[in-house]
């Protein structure tokens, strides 16, 4: 409680937190076979409907300036697709920035991305929860700019790294004035 008054902490940051105390907690009492009750399954703080929440980017600023020519201007390729992409479709980055070659299902009556769990090899690719697999229709600047992503051999310098590509994305909006306000983000899409 002190982090969400005193350091300004969101209480949706406590509850995960708390979940993911529950979920420890659940896994020893399981493997130790114990009866006890999970004392961080109550644990939740209010949201508060008046929280901030991330802006949307306008119709007009997504068009006059996000897809202005040489919106992104240096900042390598696959960076500027992988937010073009974001655009129309709404996927977590980290959803599109796990996604492999194939799961690009361009030769369609709906073009679209699929959003699935997979294993290869060592990598096992986990979604956060069980309802994130879904299939997700290219429309657009963002089948376009899938379109670019498959003819590049898919995601590559940043499969499977989405904080690297959110600070970039993030420097690049910064530096290139592409956020509306200070409270947009990649996100804001």
């Amino acid at each position: 409680m002190d982090c969400v008054v005193d350091e300004r902490k969101k209480p949706s940051t406590a509850n995960k937190d708390f979940t993911h105390l529950l979920k420890i907690f659940s896994t020893w009492r399981d493997l130790k076979l114990e009866q006890l009750a999970n004392l961080f399954l109550p644990l939740r703080l209010a949201q508060n409907d008046l929280q901030d929440h991330r802006p949307l980017f306008t119709r007009d600023w997504l068009k006059t300036v996000l897809l202005a020519p040489d919106a992104f201007g240096a900042t390598n390729e696959e960076t500027a697709l992988v937010f073009k992409i974001l655009i129309n479709t709404g996927p977590r980055p980290s959803e599109l920035l796990g996604t492999k070659l194939e799961h690009f299902v361009l030769e369609h009556e709906v073009p679209h991305i699929r959003v699935e769990e997979y294993s290869d090899g060592v990598i096992k690719r986990k979604l956060k929860t069980k309802w994130s697999e879904r299939e997700i229709p290219l429309v657009g600047v963002s089948l376009d700019a899938a379109k670019r992503i498959v003819t590049m051999g898919g995601v590559q310098a940043y499969h499977l790294k989405a904080d690297r590509w959110g600070a970039l994305i993030n420097k690049v909006m910064v530096e290139r004035k592409l956020k509306e306000t200070e409270r947009h983000t990649p996100y804001s899409l």
